[in-house]
């Protein structure tokens, strides 16, 4: 019996280490940092770290120049792919669709859309895709007028005051509207507990991602970050149960593919269980106000640095009817969301081996994408490619650089389905700001010091003075 054992316990050995030196080989032709160590590769950059200069130091330690490189975090390998033929690669292959659980199930939501996998994924995509049309958008733009204005107002008491952060207040202004505009739940977010516990949240998704045991359940549950969770989440968790209390009355059958995002959900005909239900409740309110408040924070900051863009901005405004295009705006917007995307680094597992141009990359292999780089990519948006010029957008310019190489809400199967309700909110938002406002700051734009923990921010906040607008 125990040399039975032995025996099979050999054989399993043995292919596992052939299956490691296949992988090994595979890989060993994708260049990386020299400073790995072996068995820990780059790990030891943040032993001693705290957890905000995580996602910093990761950005710091890989090439911005490689067209594809391999780092090791512990026994864990990253493919770090970086030009838009790569990403066009991942993007539209069907083996690139899923996202590494280890990583994604730090957000605390495994049966929602951004950390789900497989038909989980897909079925709940195609579902909730419905509720982001642009249909239905236009039903919701008397909800965004409605918390903008009330935005507005509070700014007018703070015009020729000192400086400060903007950033609570507008993370309290898209937070209220995607609550009653999805969820038909009406409630005061300036100053709420649900609003400190969404800006809170990312330090302790890092956490979570940072300690890959902990994607172990068993192991999570007893840990001292699962009581941190429910502490900090408590008055999301609380939330969730008030808007699927107010909303009891949806749950029924019906073949109407029309409807918000609460309607959606809660459907019967459309079968999803309740932990689907609450997860994805869950995830849009953690991370689809403060999203797009980062990137409506870090627009009103880029505008308040360059007075020429602003004044634009204004022109454009003065010239058009709210109801018309902004073109211009749309160009501001995707420009801020270029130098820095609201996901510097997204992650995706290979279900099959793919080719890289003429790398292998083998299957259960984890993708690194850093949008944040491409994005800044010399070779594509020229030697001013660290500088905020919207004018590059224009569409005899833009015409020309590659379709991947601005990819701010991904791409592919995995595309954000929320991009539709982002734009159309910023460019609303935007419009009503500076009717009314001017703004400045003292932070120059040489001095941003750029945070990812995970999703990207600054490490001295949003701070601007508003005026009076007076052209």
């Amino acid at each position: 019996m125990f040399l039975s054992l032995t025996f099979l316990a050999s054989i399993f050995i043995t292919i596992q280490f052939y299956k490691w030196i296949k992988f090994y080989l595979k890989i060993s032709k994708i260049p990386g940092p020299k400073n790995q160590i072996p068995f820990f590769g780059i790990i030891n950059n943040f032993i001693g770290e705290k957890v905000g200069n995580y996602g910093k130091n990761f950005l710091e330690i890989i090439s911005k120049t490689e067209p594809i490189q391999k780092v090791w975090f512990g026994p864990k390998i990253f493919i770090i792919p970086n030009t838009p033929e790569m990403f066009k690669t991942i993007f539209t292959s069907l083996y690139c669709v899923d996202k590494p659980r280890y990583i994604y199930g730090g957000f605390f939501a495994n049966n929602g859309l951004l950390s789900s996998n497989g038909s989980v994924q897909e079925k709940h995509r195609k579902i909730l895709s419905y509720s982001m049309t642009p249909k239905m958008l236009n039903q919701l733009v008397p909800v965004f007028e409605e918390k903008i204005q009330k935005f507005i107002k509070r700014m007018k008491n703070k015009i020729d005051g000192d400086e400060f952060n903007v950033f609570e207040d507008v993370a309290a202004c898209t937070l209220e509207a995607l609550v009653k505009g999805n969820f038909q739940y009406d409630y005061d977010c300036y100053e709420s507990d649900l609003l400190k516990a969404c800006a809170s949240s990312d330090g302790i998704t890092l956490r979570r991602i940072m300690q890959p045991w902990m994607s172990f359940e068993f192991l999570f549950k007893i840990s001292q970050l699962s009581k941190d969770v429910k502490r900090i989440f408590g008055p999301i968790y609380s939330a969730v149960d008030k808007i699927l209390e107010q909303n009891e009355h949806l749950r029924i059958e019906s073949d109407d593919k029309k409807g918000i995002f609460i309607k959606q959900l809660l459907n019967l005909k459309n079968e999803f269980s309740e932990e689907e239900i609450r997860d994805e409740i869950f995830i849009l309110i953690f991370a689809g106000s403060e999203t797009t408040a980062t990137t409506l924070s870090m627009c009103l900051l880029l505008l308040a640095m360059h007075k020429n863009i602003q004044n634009k901005i204004i022109e454009e405004i003065n010239t058009k009817n709210s109801n018309d295009d902004f073109p211009y705006i749309e160009m501001v917007l995707k420009e801020v969301m270029r130098l820095f995307p609201i996901g510097p680094i997204i992650f995706r597992e290979t279900t099959a081996e793919i080719m890289l141009e003429s790398c292998e990359v083998p299957k259960n292999t984890t993708i690194a994408i850093p949008i944040y780089f491409l994005h800044r990519n010399e070779n594509i948006w020229g030697k001013d490619a660290n500088e905020f010029k919207p004018e590059r957008f224009e569409a005899n310019k833009i015409d020309k650089i590659h379709s991947y190489s601005f990819v701010p809400f991904s791409g592919g199967k995995r595309m954000c389905i929320g991009y539709k309700y982002a734009m159309t909110f910023m460019k609303i938002f935007i419009v009503n700001f500076f009717k009314e406002f001017e703004i400045e700051t003292s932070l120059k734009y040489e001095e941003m010091d750029v945070k990812v923990l995970p999703t990207i921010t600054v490490t001295q906040g949003f701070p601007i003075k508003i005026k009076k607008r007076t052209i």
